[in-house]
Order: C-alpha cells, then structure tokens, then sequence
C-alpha cells in the first residue's frame, strides 16, 4: 500500500477514464511543454524582444544621421517650358549633449536587464503553478489507489461480518456499521474519481494547453532534505532581486539624463546638393556648419526634473533592500516548511506501518474471536485515516518542495 507505480496509475484511471484518451506525461514533458505554449510566457519573452529594441533605438540616436533626397519636375512660366531635378546628401551628429544620449542607452539596458529579470520571475512563478497542478493529479491519481484499497478492505469487512451475523454470532449494529462504512467507501471513490477530472483541467490550464487535453502524470519521488542552505546567496540569486538591481541602475542613469539637460548640446552638419540643369558637382559645393544651443531660462524644469530623479533614484535603492529584505524572509520560511514536511513524511511512514501490521493482527484475531467487532473496527478505521493522512504528508512535503524551488526563483527551463 505505501508503493505506487505508473502502471498501477493507467490500470486505475483506465477503469472510468477510456484508455484512449489517456496521455501519459513527465514533469519534464511538462516543463517543455509550458516553455513553448504558456502564454504568459510568450507575453514575458516579447517584452524581451521590445527592450532589446529600445536599446538599439537608444545607440542608433548616438550616431551621425545620414539623409539623402532628390527631386524632379517640369516647369512652365510665360510660354518657357522645362525639367527641373535636385540631389541633396545631408549629415548631422550631436557631438556633445552632456552625456544625455549615453544615459538614455544606458537606461535602455539597464531596462532590458529588468526585462529579462521580470521573465525569469514569471518563468519561475509558471513553474510554481505548473508543479502545484502536477502533483494536484499526482494526488488525484493516488487517491483513487487508496480509496480503491479502502473499499476492498471494506467488502471484505461487509462480507466476513455479514457471514457471522447470519450465523448469529454478530450483532445486527455491527452489520449495520459495515454496510454505511462500505457505502462510504464506494461514495469517496467516486469522488477522488471526479478530482481526478478537475486536476487534468488544472494542470492543461498551467502548461497552456487548450483544456481538452486528458492527461496522466507519473509518479513522483518524495524529497529528501539537501544541504542547509546560504539564504544570503539564494536571495541576491534570485530574478526578483536582479530586477530591483536593474530598476536602480535604470533611475540612476535617469539622474544622468536629468544632470545632461544642464549643458549645452553642440551639433556637427554637413550637406551637400546640386540642382538642374548642372548636376555635376564643382568644388566647393557643400556645406559643414556647428551648432550649439542652451536654454538660458526654462522655468526652473532642468531643477525640478533633476530633483525628480535623484529622488527616483533614492527610492529605486530602498526598494532594493525592501526586496532583499522579503527574498530573504521568504527563503527562510520556505525552508523551515520544507524541512519539517519532509521530517513528517519519514514519522508518518512508521505509524502506517505499524497500523497495517495492527490491522493484519486484529483481524486474524477477530476471526477466531479473540476481540470483539468494536475492537477491530478502531483498529481497522485508524489504517484507514492513516493511509489517507500519509497521501497527505506526502503531498505536502512535495508541496513544500514546490515552494521551496519557488523561493529560490527556479524557472521553466531550469531542469
């Protein structure tokens, strides 16, 4: 009772499930899966896309622009008729701004690092959603084993007590007892049967499938306890903390803008044209100019916008330690749970399997009559509340587990 396997998985849900539309799947089927058809994720990945955009638009603006044009036409004025065309090459380059355009790149990349930051922490929250509904049906799955067990144990109740009352030597309460306990027992199959149903649908919603899919997972191995781990570490591991780095990166460089604004910008132009009915350019046709501007007075913006972004930086910098600080609190919680769920499940193997022997002894001696119906039936009803409290231990150490991987930031392509 306390070893399950994937065959007795498929034999079990073949049984109210046609075998056809069952579809066995692995945690890394489903780790690809959700990578290619999530949809959060294809939005997070394009997101990406855009950002690494925006830091080419910001380094292209840091170089000379290059423009060329030309024109044709006919001309007619008092009877005098005749073609006209023009070529003209155009070229201009900001050669200083006080560094406004390299902190706007630099704001771009540190914009994309938030970017990428920010996939990762959906990454891993879709791998969090993607596990729970994993081990939803995994559960579901292993109900329907144990409420199987649970019922043959009750038949064979029913029908030994059920001998004895016909033979006399049984009460009527005690038969009575066996019968609402067996159709307990039938009741609770069919309802682990319909949770297996509800946990298909949630685990298709957490890959991205569409939710026709019928799907049955294999088994799982319960988690051992790894080494104590460097909370420090894990929490400056961690997407969620990479991505309060790049916020405060990206309102730094703000700051660099804002500081720009306060000197001049000096500009580079050069050009060149020729025009009908001459297109063939002489020496001397072209132009190169400089140009340098300054706003003497703009209302006190420059001030106020620089203040704007220091003090944008200032809280860009306590939202990094505030993030730290939760990270850290977080790992620390989650590790605790995680080592006492998986103490649980070592403690609560031992009491099933004293209960099992229990049972087997109590029911040898009830046949020989050595104890009476109320005796056995405890001792029958505590198996029975200990295999389905055990599924539950090691469910929630699987859990635990889960939230653990989830604290550490582990993401989709992990594994």
């Amino acid at each position: 009772m306390r070893h399950y396997t994937i065959i007795a998985f498929s034999l079990i849900i073949a049984s109210f499930l046609r075998a056809e539309e069952l579809r066995p799947i692995s945690w890394i089927d489903c780790l690809q899966e959700a990578q290619k058809y999530h949809p959060d994720l294809i939005v997070a990945n394009e997101s990406v896309v855009q950002a690494k955009s925006n830091v080419q638009i910001a380094q292209g603006n840091q170089m000379p622009v290059i423009t060329a044009g030309v024109s044709a036409g006919h001309q007619k004025s008092s009877g005098v008729s005749g073609n006209s065309s023009s070529a003209l090459l155009n070229g201009s380059w900001t050669i200083f701004d006080g560094g406004n355009l390299s902190a706007l790149t630099a704001q771009a990349q540190a914009q994309l690092n938030a970017t990428r930051a920010l996939y990762k922490v959906t990454s891993s929250q879709l791998r969090f959603n993607l596990r729970s509904a994993y081990i939803g049906l995994w559960k579901a799955q292993k109900a329907v084993t144990i409420a199987q067990e649970i019922l043959a144990i009750r038949e064979s109740s029913y029908d030994l007590i059920n001998l004895r009352y016909r033979s006399g030597i049984e009460h009527l309460g005690s038969l009575k007892s066996a019968t609402a306990k067996l159709e307990q027992a039938k009741t609770n199959l069919e309802s682990v049967r319909r949770d297996v149903v509800a946990s298909q649908a949630a685990l298709c919603k957490a890959i991205g499938y569409p939710m026709t899919q019928t799907l049955l997972v294999a088994d799982l191995k319960l988690p051992g306890l790894p080494v104590t781990p460097d909370l420090a570490a894990l929490s400056k591991s961690h997407p969620g903390y990479s991505q309060a780095l790049a916020g405060e990166k990206a309102a730094r460089a703000g700051v660099q803008e804002s500081q720009a604004a306060c000197w001049p910008t000096i500009g580079l132009n050069a050009g060149a044209g020729v025009a009908s009915p001459r297109l063939t350019p002489k020496d001397g046709d072209g132009e190169v100019s400089a140009s340098m501007s300054y706003a003497l007075f703009n209302g006190g913006v420059r001030q106020a916008a620089l203040q704007k972004a220091r003090s944008a930086m200032r809280a860009a910098q306590a939202t990094t330690q505030s993030t730290y600080n939760a990270l850290y609190s977080a790992l620390a919680g989650a590790w605790d749970a995680f080592a006492t769920a998986v103490d649980n499940t070592k403690v609560e193997a031992d009491f099933l399997d004293a209960d099992t022997e229990r049972e087997k002894i109590a029911k040898a001696q009830y046949n020989v009559g050595l104890i009476v119906y109320d005796e056995w039936t405890i001792i029958e009803d505590n198996l029975v509340g200990t295999e389905m409290a055990k599924l539950s231990t090691d469910v929630a150490a699987l859990n635990a587990e889960a939230a653990w991987d989830s604290a550490k930031g582990i993401v989709l392509e992990y594994e």
